[in-house]
């Protein structure tokens, strides 16, 4: 696929019945030529697939990486950073550190196409972590930055955004997905 005359390397989104999606991913111990890659994938099809954000178990690599599309939703002046400010926000080996405040906002996620739920997170979040350069990164996010951030945190712990609704509620969309999967 090639987007502006750039040869991409999109990769294919694991979708709600993976069962890498609902696995605790691993650190990364170093960032190499290999990681480089990966985080270069993940961009491209994060692009592709005109999501917000995603993570390495999303494309079928058990890594603690994430990466966050700064000019989509989330925007740029929405999120604090210390030390970075591209387009892409990359995260390796991400923690919440601090949380504060309650939030109910839609999410969708590119794991569960055509699935948007009103999930309750923290307001505000600080993220500890480094970026693709192995430097200490700390962002702070507020409203649906804050969201999306954790969001993708819940991915890398095998946590899906269904796991977030009570029991009745996920009971009823896991009806749904059977009912997409038949068709």
């Amino acid at each position: 696929m090639k987007i502006a005359g750039k040869k991409m390397s999109v990769r294919e989104i694991k979708k709600f019945n993976d069962f890498l999606l609902y696995q605790k991913t691993k650190p990364v111990e170093k960032v190499t030529q290999e990681i480089e890659t990966l985080i270069r994938d993940l961009k491209d099809t994060l692009l592709a697939n005109k999501g917000i954000g995603l993570v390495a178990n999303q494309i079928g690599v058990p890594l603690r990486i994430a990466v966050v599309d700064l000019k989509s939703k989330p925007r740029k002046e929405d999120i604090l950073l210390r030390g970075g400010g591209n387009r892409f926000l990359v995260l390796v080996n991400p923690r919440i550190v601090a949380r504060r405040g309650k939030q109910v906002i839609e999410e969708g996620c590119l794991s569960f196409p055509g699935i948007y739920l009103k999930i309750r997170r923290s307001r505000w979040v600080k993220i500890s972590g480094i970026d693709e350069k192995e430097k200490p990164l700390t962002v702070e996010a507020e409203g649906i930055p804050a969201q999306v951030f954790q969001h993708e945190i819940d991915h890398l712990e095998g946590k899906v955004f269904i796991n977030r609704l009570p029991f009745w509620k996920r009971w009823k969309i896991k009806q749904q997905i059977k009912k997409q999967l038949k068709v």
